[in-house]
């Protein structure tokens, strides 16, 4: 069943693509939403039947035989217990990982929350995996070429990024081979293992923003590791506020709760606290919690407004009034808002700052569909392709998977020219 919700499909959806794959073979099909219901309660699928889902869920048939039912479905991994390995071993299982799985996350729901949990309740421990290891001396001297090289790399324009992933893995790689076979002292232990965290949360981004959520996941599995080990709080936390957007994104809004809850519980500074909660609210909009959705939009709010002397967290910085906006007018269509999620969302985007192409893309897509379910279709398609060549252009393929989720919304204008034109161009984009 995660499996099937992690790819956002009914039962009726995961029957008809079964059909599909059949019907691609010449074959007929009565498979229905019966049978996939047997399969989740209790009833292993026929050989045949596992290979239309392995080619649905994007899995190698080898991976099928050497795992067996159900274990080789997506969602199914179970992430290590933090401290229980070195996070240098649980980094190199996520970079010699080929996992393909693009429609699910690296692990299940409830294995994930679980090691939100552990996070949340070992938040302030300093603990080390190796404090002296190998027989190699590391260099001082390359860790800190590591450490400028590496916060170049991650904090590129996105547009740049997109042609950085295999300098990224390599960093993140020489950092882990670092951490396994040479010996440092506990400072520089310290340093790495941090250094490892931040290579390998932009790495996984690098796979996110493909659609590659499966490893995405492990990435950010590795860097949480890491950054237990480092004793770095702000950074671990940050690896789990992705989880959650990633759980968001995938429209599993009860994994992404968890996840936050438990996150908002070792996390201090308003600004943090803020887009905890933005994003609490996009997943009970989600979940068509209307209530729950406000109380976390006027938390935010709220957050927005409250100073603190500490300084802001570098992975929230980027979260402004803006952001909180858009955010809250995409809950506002979600309950069929129109006025007002228009009005928030165009409001947010005139004070969105231009270089954060990726947030863009993504907000003039909600922009675009809220115009279209409020009559504006030209409008709207104008804006939805101005989204879609941002997305083109920074090499976003997920920002083009949610233009596509948003077409529906385009149905009843099919005739227009600028509406038949964008709409073509999702499907061939």
């Amino acid at each position: 069943m995660s499996a099937r919700k992690l790819g956002g499909w009914s039962q009726d959806d995961l029957a008809r693509e079964i059909r599909k794959r059949k019907q691609q073979r010449g074959l007929a099909s009565n498979m229905g939403r019966q049978r996939v219901y047997c399969w989740e309660n209790g009833h292993d699928p026929t050989d045949e039947s596992q290979l239309y889902l392995s080619e649905v869920f994007d899995v190698p048939w080898s991976d099928v035989k050497r795992y067996g039912w159900p274990h080789w479905l997506p969602g199914q991994h179970q992430p290590v217990d933090l401290g229980s390995a070195p996070a240098a071993t649980v980094l190199r299982n996520a970079i010699d990982s080929n996992l393909t799985r693009r429609s699910a996350i690296a692990a299940s729901s409830s294995a994930l929350i679980a090691l939100c949990t552990q996070w949340s309740q070992d938040a302030q421990a300093h603990q080390l995996d190796q404090a002296l290891t190998g027989d190699t001396p590391c260099d001082t001297g390359l860790v800190d070429w590591l450490e400028e090289a590496s916060r170049t790399l991650t904090t590129l324009p996105t547009a740049d990024r997109q042609h950085t992933v295999e300098l990224i893995d390599a960093h993140l790689s020489t950092a882990t081979t670092l951490i396994e076979t040479s010996r440092h002292d506990a400072p520089t232990t310290l340093r790495l293992h941090a250094l490892a965290a931040r290579l390998g949360q932009t790495a996984g981004w690098t796979r996110f923003d493909v659609g590659e959520h499966g490893s995405a996941g492990r990435l950010w599995e590795g860097a949480l590791h890491a950054a237990h080990a480092a004793g770095a709080t702000d950074l671990g936390t940050s690896v789990l506020a992705d989880f959650a957007y990633q759980a968001i994104w995938l429209r599993d809004p009860s994994t992404a709760i968890g996840l936050l809850d438990r996150t908002l519980d070792c996390t201090t500074h308003p600004r943090a606290r803020a887009l905890l909660h933005i994003r609490k609210a996009r997943a009970h909009a989600i979940s068509s919690d209307e209530g729950l959705c406000y109380r976390s939009l006027h938390a935010c709010e709220e957050l927005l407004d409250t100073s603190s002397p500490d300084p802001v967290p570098a992975w929230c910085s980027w979260m402004s009034p803006a952001d909180y906006l858009i955010d809250a007018g995409r809950c506002f269509l979600d309950f069929g808002d129109l006025r007002t999620g228009v009005s928030y969302i165009d409001n947010g985007l005139a004070e969105l700052q231009t270089p954060r192409a990726k947030t863009s893309a993504i907000f003039q897509t909600y922009q675009a569909e809220a115009l279209a379910r409020a009559g504006e279709p030209e409008h709207a398609a104008a804006v939805l392709t101005a989204s879609l060549d941002t997305a083109k252009r920074i090499g976003a393929t997920r920002c083009v998977e949610l233009a596509r989720q948003a077409a529906p919304a385009f149905n009843a204008y099919r005739d227009l020219k600028p509406v038949s034109t964008v709409l073509a161009r999702l499907q061939n984009p």
